[in-house]
């Protein structure tokens, strides 16, 4: 009997055994798996709950700074506008035959007109200086159509002097006059 009892004994910790390793543990280890895919998905969804809820706020200032931002570019000076401005005294000073050298504005005007667009709503000027080469009757009219643009605001000072590095007779303009920034309507 006593055999008998050590092999039923023996087959049923052997069958625990096998059932321990072949049906629990699998299923134990399973278990805890989705354990913890359960505690992320309601982490994530914990997450995206809190993101839902601060999404108005987020597109309410999202609005606000995106009103902000095209309230700020409609009070900035347009770049293209000084180079409008450029292009258009270098074709009135060809129109005039004379040659231009140089066009120069401040560039701590343009630096200060930065500053000076947030704060104001009054028209912006800026002082350019220009060296131009020609004759005194071209030189004349080349002035008298400068005073006659709609962005001209007046001279501030100009000087001719006589030309050593051209032909007899060409003279050198140095001009230096206010101009009103903005866009240029079609001048003639």
């Amino acid at each position: 009997m006593n055999r008998r009892v050590l092999v039923y004994t023996g087959a049923a910790l052997g069958l625990i055994t096998l059932w321990f390793f072949i049906i629990y543990a699998p299923y134990h280890k399973q278990r805890e798996q989705e354990f913890a895919n359960t505690k992320q998905a309601l982490n994530q969804l914990s997450d995206f709950d809190q993101i839902l809820s601060n999404l108005p706020n987020y597109l309410s200032m999202s609005k606000d700074l995106e009103a902000s931002k095209m309230d700020l570019i409609s009070h900035l000076y347009a770049k293209s506008d000084i180079l409008e401005l450029f292009k258009n005294l270098e074709k009135t000073a060809q129109k005039r035959n004379l040659t231009t050298q140089e066009i120069r504005p401040s560039i701590q005007e343009l630096l200060q007109l930065n500053t000076l667009i947030l704060t104001t709503e009054q028209p912006l000027f800026v002082n350019i200086d220009m060296h131009l080469t020609g004759n005194y009757v071209d030189i004349g009219r080349f002035v008298q159509t400068l005073e006659n643009t709609t962005f001209f605001r007046g001279i501030n000072h100009s000087r001719i002097i006589e030309n050593n590095d051209a032909s007899e007779g060409d003279l050198r303009l140095e001009i230096g006059f206010t101009a009103m920034l903005g866009r240029l309507e079609a001048e003639s």
